[in-house]
């Protein structure tokens, strides 16, 4: 099977785990880092933002009126998955968490690849302390969703 595996980088692995065991699987796997920003520029703003434990908000129309650095980065990021994924086939779109991703990034990538979209959240995005903002981008992007699976 064609997987797209988009996930965050963090200290704990997880996207990698999962890359690791669907290859080992036999599945041929793409990945994609959710929360890499797409410039040296974006990725210094990154570690500054988890040096100080600031939230990037995760809605697109939240971003769009605030129009500031948090738009640029998160903006940037998913134009960076729109132009590296799309049009790649896939027959399975694998999402690890993807409070960035803005649904309209959701729907392009799954209508140019063709592929099943799934997400797999560690923590349920409905109980945890997660911003307006990011609430709002997952419950939006529900309805794109063929599978939709939450660990807690």
């Amino acid at each position: 099977m064609r997987v797209i595996l988009i996930g965050p980088r963090w200290e704990g692995g997880w996207t990698e785990d999962c890359l690791s065991a669907l290859e080992r699987l036999g599945h041929s796997v793409t990945l994609a880092y959710s929360n890499e920003p797409p410039s040296a520029l974006g990725r210094f703003a990154r570690r500054l933002r988890l040096a100080i434990g600031w939230r990037l908000p995760g809605s697109q129309r939240f971003l769009e009126r605030t129009r500031g650095a948090a738009y640029q980065l998160a903006d940037g990021l998913n134009r960076n998955l729109l132009a590296t994924l799309s049009g790649s086939p896939a027959d399975l779109l694998l999402v690890l968490k993807g409070e960035w991703l803005f649904p309209e990034t959701l729907a392009a990538l799954k209508r140019s690849t063709g592929a099943t979209l799934a997400a797999w959240w560690m923590d349920s995005p409905f109980e945890f302390s997660q911003t307006p903002a990011v609430l709002d981008n997952v419950r939006r992007a529900l309805p794109l969703f063929d599978h939709f699976f939450i660990f807690d």
